[in-house]
């Protein structure tokens, strides 16, 4: 399911290429992927799985700026002093390597071995991100501070992230043969950090449309296919796999009518530096559906 472009390809080349990485999920950049094969696609042992769910997410991709970059590099220094003690290969930060805001209302939430939330099992969360290889040849997606999110007995299920209030509207307007997405959340936490994520764009802005697996007997044979893997800054010496079967689009933010805006106010001075910096270049936008589990190893 993986299918890795070249990397240090300039960026509009970058942005061009995008596309091609929606045939391995959406959190891999444009340098990313395979195509599905049975190998690829493993069967998860439900003893290792850490969360699942169904989700209907919206992420957002920009190149950061220099003192976004400067603020990336100091925290995979720190991930590094973790990973150095445990023997593990260091991670390495890119210029080009995008980061990432994304939001997703999720349905069917599921904690550790797949426990239920029961008795409320939608949540909503937010998560900020970039993407770094390590020195062994490989390449994950690191989560730069802890989630916020809505259902707290997620965190009693085993799955960490910062209880948040949340506001969120979707709404999807049908007319003329086509559509318009209309989206806005607000985060807000006990600690005082703030996301607001919103969006809007119309179906003709939609440059890339794809599904994971596209062909029926891939879709009825196998499993999850692998995505991407996942360090979090809390949890550095891990590895969190996650699997996924995805539909979704990537949107032209260049085309009329598009709109996204991303805000954030965070207690922690290097997250704050990484999604304020007036440099920062807008990339992409990309909205998904998407049936989940990520494991821990």
């Amino acid at each position: 399911m993986l299918m890795f472009l070249p990397k240090g390809l300039p960026t509009a080349w970058r942005t061009t290429l995008v596309g091609t990485a929606f045939a391995m999920g959406l959190f891999l950049p444009a340098r990313a992927q395979n195509t599905p094969t049975p190998a690829s696609l493993t069967t998860q042992d439900p003893m290792m799985v850490f969360r699942s769910g169904l989700w209907k997410q919206w992420i957002y991709w920009a190149i950061p700026g220099p003192q976004a970059y400067a603020a990336i590099q100091r925290i995979v220094a720190e991930v590094n002093v973790a990973r150095a003690s445990a023997g593990l290969p260091l991670l390495v930060s890119n210029p080009t390597y995008e980061i990432v805001t994304s939001v997703f209302d999720e349905k069917n939430a599921r904690g550790a071995n797949g426990s239920s939330a029961l008795p409320i099992t939608s949540n909503q969360e937010a998560f900020l991100a970039t993407f770094v290889d390590d020195a062994a040849g490989g390449s994950e997606v690191l989560f730069l501070t802890d989630s916020l999110r809505s259902n707290g007995l997620l965190a009693v299920k085993g799955v960490p992230g910062v209880a948040a209030v949340v506001e969120r509207e979707i709404t999807i307007k049908s007319e003329h043969g086509g559509e318009t997405v209309e989206t806005e959340w607000r985060f807000s936490s006990v600690a005082g950090d703030r996301i607001k994520f919103s969006a809007q764009y119309p179906s003709s802005a939609i440059y890339y449309h794809a599904v994971t697996p596209a062909a029926r007997i891939d879709y009825a044979k196998f499993n999850l296919g692998h995505s991407a893997d996942l360090i979090y800054r809390s949890a550095p010496t891990q590895i969190y796999p996650l699997f996924a079967r995805d539909e979704g689009n990537f949107i032209d933010l260049a085309v009329k009518g598009v709109h996204a805006e991303v805000r954030i106010d965070h207690h922690d001075p290097d997250v704050n530096a990484i999604f304020n910096d007036p440099r920062n270049v807008p990339e992409v936008l990309i909205a998904s559906d998407r049936d989940v589990r990520i494991e821990r190893r």
